[in-house]
């Protein structure tokens, strides 16, 4: 009568019967003094649980934020795309004219910022899967995120001088 792997045990070294921490089991991380037989182990502390968090921080919320700016994309590049292909070619004052107009500045602010959380998450998993000193990844993650950042400000500021101006 012990816990099986079915259980949580993929870290426990016993076989068979495994003693809960207490006996026979060395592993104190998998089996905690008073775990009752038929819960299944977790690594997750209780604040971790109420702000859900996994056992990497904050893996899936990366993954779901990267997701909904990818979802989010498809309709404001068609949004912005389309009205900004159909000025090209044309004089200076169209294209002012263009987005001077609230509905294609608004689209194309919004295309702007999500493009570039899009673009910060993407290149921000590439530097934490690809550089591992931990002062080269922390710079690399800081300029990642002052450049996107500047990046959208700068987008932000000239269409809104463009909106704006008369």
């Amino acid at each position: 009568m012990g816990f099986g792997q079915r259980y949580g045990d993929e870290g426990c070294s016993a076989v068979g019967n495994c003693g809960g921490g207490i006996v026979g089991c060395s592993n104190i991380a998998v089996h905690p003094a008073g775990a009752v037989r038929g819960t299944k182990m977790s690594y997750l502390t209780d604040r971790k649980r109420v702000l859900g968090l996994g056992v990497a921080r904050g893996g899936s919320e990366h993954f779901i934020s990267q997701r909904l700016t990818a979802i989010a994309l498809i309709p404001l590049s068609l949004m912005f795309l389309f009205p900004f292909i159909g000025t090209l070619g044309a004089d200076y004052a169209t294209m002012l004219k263009t987005y001077q107009h609230p509905y294609h500045a608004i689209v194309a602010v919004m295309f702007f910022i999500v493009l570039c959380k899009h673009l910060h998450l993407g290149l921000q998993v590439v530097i934490e899967d690809y550089i591992h000193a931990p002062r080269l990844l922390m710079a690399a993650l800081i300029v990642n995120r002052l450049f996107w950042g500047a990046t959208a400000v700068t987008a932000v500021f000239a269409i809104a001088k463009i909106a704006f101006s008369a």
